[in-house]
């Protein structure tokens, strides 16, 4: 089992999952699809928007 990576310095609606964690888009208002990329320091799992989003917050944590 791997462990999960843990996002720090997030907004409030990135840090619940409600908005992407490159781009700060929105899913309440957007309903764009997204992955889960994560988990914040909350304990909740957090989202990068399907594409390039998602490609670039796999590319953050790998780089880590």
């Amino acid at each position: 089992m791997t462990a999960a990576v843990v996002w720090l310095d997030l907004t409030p609606m990135q840090a619940d999952g409600l908005a992407c964690v490159i781009c700060r888009t929105n899913y309440l208002v957007a309903g764009r699809p997204c992955r889960p990329v994560g988990r914040s320091h909350t304990g909740s799992q957090v989202f990068a928007c399907a594409g390039d989003c998602e490609q670039a917050a796999q590319a953050r944590t790998e780089s880590r």
